[in-house]
Parts: structure tokens; C-alpha cells; sequence
């Protein structure tokens, strides 16, 4: 169930939260064989993890959809967050816009950490909460 009960005040703290545990390097990208998208999105773009990072701390409220409960069994309580920023890439040959899925949850095991659970190019645009 797609949970929309957010002011632009709730999702800047919970993006202040995510972004202090991305700034001190507590976070993974989900990179295994249920994530395939992610791989392939990193590989063809050519992102380098400082990259990654600067994506995920230029998350901005305007780039929030909704969140959803976790319905992984491990982190029972935890809530996923959709952000889908359009991203501008420049090569040498071309320059494009990019529409990017990232959901991602704070997780405690044991300590705090950011799972990014999706980050891949998408083709369909989420409805933005605050657009």
C-alpha cells in the first residue's frame, strides 16, 4: 500500500536522516541476482561509487513519490521510501535525461545503515507527492 500521508516537512527530516547515514559511507546498493536492474543501470552509465553517492545526497523532497511498508520479514517495521530524480548524463557523444528509481529504508543491523533496494533507470514516472 502506497503511503502518500507526507508534508514536504516530514520527507526533508527523513531525507536528513538517509543523507547523514550516506555522508558517513553507512549504506550498500543491493547488487545481487534479485537486483539485476541495478547492476545493469551502474554498468552501462558507468557510475563510480563516489557517483552513487552524490546522487543519493542530491535527493531532494520534490524527488519523493510515496513510501511502503517493508515486506521483507527481516525488518519487519521498516519503511521503503520512492524518490524518482531525472538525472542528466553527459558523454562524449550525447547528452541525456535520464528518469531514475530509487527506494530505498533505514535499516538497524546493528547498527544504522541505508539499503538502497532499487536504483535503476526507469520508464514509467511515479506520480511526485510534492510536483
Amino acid at each position: 500500500m502506497k503511503n502518500t500521508n507526507y508534508t514536504i516537512a516530514d520527507v526533508k527530516m527523513i531525507l536528513g536522516r538517509i543523507k547523514y547515514y550516506i555522508e558517513k559511507d553507512q549504506y550498500i546498493i543491493s547488487q545481487n541476482n534479485n537486483r539485476l536492474k541495478n547492476i545493469g543501470f551502474i554498468k552501462n552509465y558507468g557510475l563510480k561509487s563516489s557517483m552513487i553517492k552524490s546522487i543519493l545526497l542530491n535527493l531532494s523532497p520534490l524527488d519523493f513519490c510515496y513510501s511502503t511498508p517493508n515486506q521483507n520479514t527481516r525488518y519487519p517495521y521498516g519503511e521503503l521510501y520512492v524518490f524518482c530524480p531525472t538525472l542528466k548524463f553527459i558523454s562524449e557523444y550525447c547528452e541525456s535525461e535520464v528518469l531514475v528509481y530509487i527506494k530505498l529504508s533505514l535499516v538497524e543491523s546493528p547498527e544504522m545503515v541505508v539499503i538502497v533496494i532499487s536504483f535503476h533507470d526507469t520508464k514509467i514516472a511515479e506520480k511526485y507527492l510534492f510536483k
